[in-house]
């Protein structure tokens, strides 16, 4: 869970901070718009976070929601490809809501496995480990997600990034996602 949930999220950062300033510096999108847009996700994640956490407590298993959240994070910078402002001042509004939805299934999930995973009386310990491994692989993915801007600058900079985020984000969910997804993973627990 430490090993998925760790590089899970740090792939994610290699793209995801970038997104506000591709909108305003690259496409021009008043920063107003980019605002709004993330107040839409936070509301979409506040709207479902208690459905999330009665399916968790209904179904007891993790694995479904993570692997349904997990997907769509993984398609997320994908529809950013465009390069119009027209274009994309449509889309995002719905893609950031979504974008909400699923990151409130992914953090109930991961939280659940990271308690799952903690021997009794040792959650506190373990979730803080979870969460401070997980803060130093997104500091570094970012910074190296910063430098491939650079680097892919003549590939289509940020687009370029889009593409090998959206590539890495699947990567890692079907590499070390098969160990989190296994069934026999959390039965032997």
């Amino acid at each position: 869970v430490l090993i998925f949930g760790a590089a899970f999220n740090g792939v994610i950062q290699l793209a995801c901070p970038y997104f506000p300033y591709y909108f305003t510096k690259e496409l021009g999108i008043p920063m107003s718009a980019v605002a709004i847009w993330s107040m839409i996700s936070n509301f979409g994640c506040l709207l479902t976070v208690g459905m999330w956490g009665r399916y968790m407590d209904k179904c007891g298993s993790p694995i479904h929601i993570l692997r349904l959240s997990c997907y769509f994070v993984c398609l997320s910078p994908l529809p950013y490809l465009f390069r119009s402002p027209d274009i994309i001042k449509w889309i995002a509004p719905f893609e950031f809501f979504t974008n909400g939805v699923t990151w409130a299934g992914l953090y109930v999930a991961m939280t659940a496995l990271v308690f799952q995973a903690a021997p009794e009386g040792k959650n506190v310990s373990y979730f803080s480990v979870y969460a401070a491994v997980c803060g130093v692989t997104c500091a570094l993915f970012t910074l190296l997600g910063g430098r491939m801007v650079d680097w892919l600058s003549p590939f289509g900079g940020f687009r370029a990034l889009w593409v090998i985020g959206a590539g890495l984000r699947f990567a890692v969910l079907i590499t070390v996602g098969r160990l989190v997804f296994r069934p026999s993973a959390l039965t032997r627990r």
